[in-house]
């Protein structure tokens, strides 16, 4: 599955007067299985590492600490060997994430 996968619509949020800022259009996959490398192109959500859950799931993440941590999550299910569909989450908490919500977005991959 490793390759750049072009997602149905540009993911975009930005919170905390700027500070937080997502856009992506698209993921690049790196499968060596069991793990997950997701790229999410150079801004937010950044690379995200994880596993296959099973031959076709997977599941990565990346944790920004900090005064607002920040916590994304991208989980998909390849329906064939040029696509996926799942879900990318943003979640945030601490202080200084002021106007921060949760967020959360159905995606789906084309390579």
């Amino acid at each position: 599955y490793t390759g750049d996968y072009a997602l149905g619509r540009t993911i975009t949020y930005s919170c905390a007067f700027g500070f937080v800022s997502i856009s992506t259009s698209s993921v690049y996959i790196v499968d060596t299985y069991p793990e997950v490398i997701v790229d999410g192109g150079g801004s937010q959500p950044g690379t995200m590492r994880g596993y296959f859950t099973s031959t076709t799931e997977f599941s990565a993440d990346h944790v920004l600490p900090g005064s607002c941590q920040e916590v994304y999550t991208l989980t998909g299910t390849f329906t064939d060997a040029n696509t996926f569909s799942g879900s990318l989450t943003a979640e945030f908490s601490g202080a200084w994430c002021w106007d921060c919500a949760n967020q959360a977005w159905l995606v789906t991959g084309v390579r």
